[in-house]
């Protein structure tokens, strides 16, 4: 009740967009293929149904049927005894992947134009050609490209989170309301590797990596900030108690 009343969601509940339907179908897929049995046969059945209706919605639910293919060759193929349903599963991801590369074709022009400007926009004031090329020139040349690229890493991450300036005028109290949540969502990124089962790991880790690698803000985490908002109260509750 508390995350559903932050800025973001909030907004997007107002503002209806292919975001917030896209967090709803990213919401029935961590219920459906995390919380149904392994083995159950509307299982997979209705995962395909919410993988395609995801890549109608938005070029970044490529990654969905990425992690599907990664997490059924691991868990399910390789781990899995039996012949069948390894034979089942390495079609299952045969056919996911056959799925991705489908729409990559539609998505591709879209991915073109996020690489390209990509280099164009600014991160606390400095652009990303200006992080490729090195911030700290001060420094030796290798040290100096090494700590730019974990500097643009680190501002990507925390545009993310929402911890940024604002884009357009803003009054201040509402800028301050806005940064509240990523003081919380932040932790859970950070924290989120140590306290999760691989599993999941590896779910959040291909649904983050594109965003890392094209523009960072709040808005594209919105499908799984409901599970980086829990692990960012877990990773506050283990400190508060170390602190006590």
């Amino acid at each position: 009740y508390l995350f559903a009343l932050f800025p973001t969601p909030f907004w997007f509940m107002l503002n209806v967009s292919t975001d917030l339907l896209f967090a709803a179908v990213v919401g029935a897929f961590w219920l459906v293929w995390f919380g149904s049995p392994r083995n159950a046969l509307p299982r997979w059945t209705s995962i395909t149904g919410i993988v395609v209706l995801a890549m109608l919605l938005r070029p970044n639910s490529l990654s969905l049927s990425l992690y599907l293919c990664l997490d059924v060759l691991i868990w399910e193929f390789f781990i899995e005894r039996d012949a069948i349903k390894r034979r089942r599963s390495l079609l299952f991801a045969g056919f996911l992947l056959l799925l991705t590369m489908f729409f990559s074709g539609f998505y591709m022009t879209y991915f073109h134009l996020v690489l390209s400007n990509d280099g164009k926009l600014h991160y606390f004031g400095v652009l990303t050609d200006q992080f490729s090329k090195g911030i700290f020139p001060a420094l030796p040349t290798v040290i100096d490209h090494i700590l730019s690229w974990l500097a643009l890493l680190g501002a990507k991450i925390l545009y993310l989170a929402g911890l940024r300036p604002s884009y357009g005028e803003v009054l201040t109290p509402l800028f301050f309301l806005r940064l509240l949540p990523g003081f919380i969502i932040l932790p859970g990124v950070l924290t989120l590797p140590f306290l999760s089962n691989r599993r999941e790991q590896l779910f959040l880790f291909a649904f983050i990596a594109p965003l890392i690698l094209g523009i960072g803000q709040e808005r594209y985490l919105l499908p799984i900030q409901p599970i980086l908002f829990f692990y960012g109260i877990i990773a506050w509750t283990g400190l508060f108690r170390f602190l006590k």
